[in-house]
């Protein structure tokens, strides 16, 4: 699928959001555990609809990106009624620039799924992550389980074409091939999805 196509489902699904304002969170409480540890001026790639702005410490300076308008117009309506200010940008990730060490913590959750290269994305974040900053991800993908592994390989076309994400995204080598610095990692239903606690390695080569 092209670009254009995956916008075009993100957009549906922010109209939805649009029309009902239905904010239940998926999975809240990993989110909190990870989010509660975000701190000063703070990015978040693939907003959505805006899932985790309530999870958020109410001092982070909080900024924003999503490709998709309407994902962010809901994002944005979410935020005026949490009266939580957000700096708003849309923009393909893949394509996003900010200067080197602009951020105290980068935050993704359920995206890398979504992108073309995920290991160039988390190394954008490597980049624009202060030293002593963090990386806070929640992603999905292959799991330790081979038949569970076998359902995701067999999904992929169709969740691909419906859901505008990979279905059997290798976590684990994505994250190595990233070469950011993990600090501790767990998952979580059935071994699919991950949380990860990470600092940016400015030690990698071409950082």
């Amino acid at each position: 699928m092209n670009k254009n196509q995956v916008m075009e489902i993100y957009n549906q699904r922010g109209r939805k959001y649009l029309q009902t304002n239905n904010r239940v969170v998926w999975a809240a409480q990993h989110r909190h555990r990870l989010l509660r540890e975000a701190q000063g001026k703070t990015l978040e790639l693939g907003v959505g609809a805006g899932a985790n702005l309530a999870l958020y410490p109410p001092d982070v300076e909080l900024t924003a990106v999503d490709f998709s308008p309407v994902l962010l117009q809901a994002a944005d309506q979410h935020a005026k009624a949490l009266e939580r200010p957000v700096t708003f940008i849309q923009s393909d990730v893949e394509t996003l620039f900010f200067s080197e060490n602009s951020f105290d913590t980068i935050v993704s959750t359920l995206t890398l799924c979504a992108y073309q290269d995920p290991v160039a994305v988390l190394r954008h974040m490597n980049e624009w992550c202060k030293p002593d900053g963090n990386i806070l991800l929640f992603e999905h993908g292959l799991s330790s389980h081979s038949f569970i592994n076998w359902l995701l390989n067999g999904l992929e076309n169709w969740n691909l074409r419906t859901q505008g994400c990979h279905s059997n995204l290798d976590i684990h080598g994505v994250i190595q091939a990233s070469e950011i610095d993990v600090q501790k990692m767990e998952s979580a239903y059935l071994g699919t999805h991950y949380l990860i606690w990470a600092k940016p390695n400015k030690n990698r080569v071409g950082v």
